[in-house]
């Protein structure tokens, strides 16, 4: 009994020692796991670090393509736009050379400031003796209408631009006197608008409707109109007869 005590105790030592050791083993093996585990997880997380940032490269590679193709495209447009601007500033002087000109022809009062025939680059409005058009008195409005409309005539015949070729002018005497010095301007726009025909025949059309001609402006006078001669004859005017209820 004593001897099966004995061995029994010993067995019972024998495997706590075996317990004690398999415990440990385990215990070492789940310390290098988790050291595994946390080295694979860092390793994750480093490789999620570097996928977002390729992503976000890739984001902005092609973003800088973009915008390297839009300044392409800018740059191209720019160039267009200068040579526009270069273009429309030369069209712009010589049609305000052909102003200037014509402004001196009608011999336009003269007064207040400079310049004296120039045409506004930010609006394209005629400006005489340093005034815009709209702060001209009526009379010299009339003046500078003629001197602005046979200037961009002239200036289209001489840059090859399409303008319609064919003038047509009403009020001709309109708000401008006919004694002294208003008359003296009225047959510098006649004596204008004779030269114009005479130089360039084919290539301008004008047609002025005035109350009265000159005597030297008589040979190109077409077509008179009067009281009883009308461009649309009266009877034409008369309302259509109604009909009778049904």
């Amino acid at each position: 009994m004593e001897t099966l005590h004995t061995e029994r105790g010993a067995l019972g030592r024998a495997l706590d020692l075996q317990i004690a050791g398999f415990v440990s083993d385990q215990a070492e093996e789940l310390e290098s796991l988790a050291r595994e585990e946390a080295i694979v997880g860092e390793r994750m997380r480093r490789l999620r670090d570097y996928l977002a940032l390729f992503e976000r490269l890739d984001e902005v590679l092609s973003r800088i393509t973009e915008l390297v193709q839009r300044r392409s495209e800018l740059e191209v447009a720019l160039e267009r736009a200068e040579q526009l601007d270069s273009l429309t500033a030369q069209r712009v002087e010589r049609l305000e050379e052909w102003f200037a000109t014509y402004v001196e022809a009608l011999e336009i009062p003269v007064f207040g400031s400079t310049p004296r025939a120039a045409i506004d680059r930010h609006d394209y409005e005629p400006i005489v003796n340093g005034q815009k058009f709209r702060r001209l008195s009526a009379g010299v409005r009339v003046l500078v209408n003629v001197a602005h409309l046979l200037a961009h005539h002239r200036s289209a015949l001489d840059l090859g631009l399409p303008l319609p070729r064919l003038m047509m002018i009403d009020g001709l005497t309109k708000n401008i006197g006919t004694a002294e010095y208003d008359a003296a301007r009225i047959e510098d726009v006649w004596t204008s608008l004779i030269r114009l025909s005479e130089e360039l025949p084919a290539d301008i059309q004008t047609i002025v409707a005035a109350n009265d001609a000159p005597a030297r402006v008589r040979p190109f006078v077409r077509v008179e109109f009067s009281e009883n001669n009308r461009l649309i004859p009266t009877d034409d005017l008369r309302p259509s007869r109604r009909l009778p209820p049904s």
